[in-house]
């Protein structure tokens, strides 16, 4: 009689499926055996197929439209600085010219 041997083969591990995170823009699960998203520096998650196109590219507008509206805000402040500063000096020439030094500085 022959004895049966079972032939020695790989035996293929079942691969574990993480979760990796959820999208900031439409939080959507990120797993690690799809791929398809994106990590920034602030380890902020974003998919690249989201409801409205890609969520990383969104995000990256809005972040562009917030700056630009910042800058602008910032501009805004330092015109008002400006003519603020203008208008104290001209009324410091105005008094000078009328005799009002000893005037009481608040």
């Amino acid at each position: 009689m022959q004895k049966v041997v079972k032939k020695k083969g790989w035996v293929k591990k079942k691969s574990t499926v993480l979760v990796c995170g959820y999208c900031k823009e439409c939080n959507k699960q990120l797993m690690s055996d799809e791929g398809g998203w994106i990590v920034t520096h602030k380890k902020e998650y974003f998919c690249h197929d989201g409801k409205d196109g890609s969520c990383f590219d969104n995000y990256c507008e809005l972040k562009y439209k917030q700056q630009q509206q910042e800058k602008q805000n910032a501009n805004g402040r330092k015109k008002e600085v400006q003519l603020y500063e203008s208008w104290k000096e001209k009324s410091k020439s105005i008094r000078k010219e009328k005799g009002y030094e000893n005037e009481i500085k608040r």
